[in-house]
């Protein structure tokens, strides 16, 4: 929470080239993200980009069912945006799939990003492509379609491809259930 110590630390524990952090956003605000970034650049060639905000327009408590808030913290974000350029880093945001596939889907200033991830739980519910699909791949048609719709509305920046796979058994998990009840 503290600008000064948390960029120390990031500095301290990260290769060159790094994200900075600067808190999350979402819920506490810019208000301290010119400290942020200032204290970014007495770090040289320590940190390359700024995370300025996770899940773009999906409003604290909304989920698949309500995934675009269009206009949500986007004066902030872009306010954040200028400021880390001025600074000399590249800016990333992430927006989930069905927030870029949502019929009504646009940002005002979307090449104030450099990059867009493309944030897919792979636990949610399906994305609605509208029928724009690359293959048989729910995930691959998610990751097609957003990328399609971003390039159509313009953006140049690099888009980012982020897998969330919070909470997913598998193998591995029931290997480890195998090997407990043989040690009990």
């Amino acid at each position: 929470t503290n600008p000064v110590s948390s960029v120390a630390l990031q500095a301290n524990n990260m290769p060159n080239g790094s994200i900075l952090w600067g808190g999350f956003t979402k819920k506490i605000g810019f208000a301290d993200w010119p400290l942020y970034v200032s204290e970014s650049l007495k770090y040289p060639s320590k940190f390359k980009y700024a995370y300025v905000y996770d899940e773009a327009y999906l409003a604290i408590g909304k989920g698949t069912e309500e995934p675009f808030t269009p206009g949500y913290h986007e004066v902030a974000m872009n306010n954040a945006a200028d400021v880390t350029h001025a600074a000399g880093l590249k800016t990333v945001i992430t927006i989930l799939p069905h927030t870029i596939m949502d019929p009504g889907f646009v940002m005002t200033a979307i090449n104030k990003y450099d990059i867009i991830a493309i944030d897919i739980y792979v636990d949610w519910p399906t994305v609605n492509t509208h029928g724009d699909n690359y293959g048989t791949n729910p995930y691959s048609n998610a990751l097609w379609a957003s990328v399609r719709k971003l390039r159509a509305q313009g953006f140049t920046g690099d888009v980012w491809y982020i897998y969330q796979a919070f909470g997913i058994k598998g193998a591995d998990e029931e290997i480890k259930l195998r090997k407990i009840k043989r040690v009990i």
